[in-house]
């Protein structure tokens, strides 16, 4: 005979999948009629625009996108130039990149500059490919 504990984990995880099943399921109808809307509306568009100029050359409108890159959520929450200048502004002395992308990492997510924050590599690539020196 299995052992109850065992069954008892199963059971639990089963219902748990059942119920994220329902809420995915949930997602899915809603998605479909904001799907449904949004084809609604750009025929509307369309049709409109085509009576505003008859002549519109459609081929322009781009309508194919990454969606990966449109969903892709940003490594800073603020701006990252203001985020630089300002940490530049409050430090008087030469900072590496490490210590540098930190300090704008800790100055971003609002946290005490004692606060010794973990920049990741992303962070510091996006940080480097934004960052250049002016004469």
């Amino acid at each position: 005979m299995a052992d109850p504990e065992l069954i008892s984990q199963l059971a639990t995880l089963i219902e748990k999948n059942y119920k994220e099943k329902t809420v995915v399921t949930h997602q899915l109808k809603q998605l479909e009629k904001q799907l449904s809307v949004l084809q609604d509306q750009i025929q509307t568009f369309e049709k409109t625009l085509s009576y505003l100029d008859p002549k519109f050359d459609f081929k322009r409108i781009r309508k194919k996108f990454d969606a990966g890159q449109l969903m892709r959520v940003p490594i800073f929450e603020g701006n990252l130039q203001r985020l630089i200048a300002e940490v530049l502004k409050q430090e008087g002395y030469w900072l590496s990149l490490y210590s540098l992308t930190n300090t704008v990492v800790a100055l971003d997510k609002g946290l005490q500059s004692t606060y010794h924050s973990q920049a990741t590599r992303e962070h510091q690539c996006a940080f480097g490919k934004n960052t250049y020196i002016t004469r």
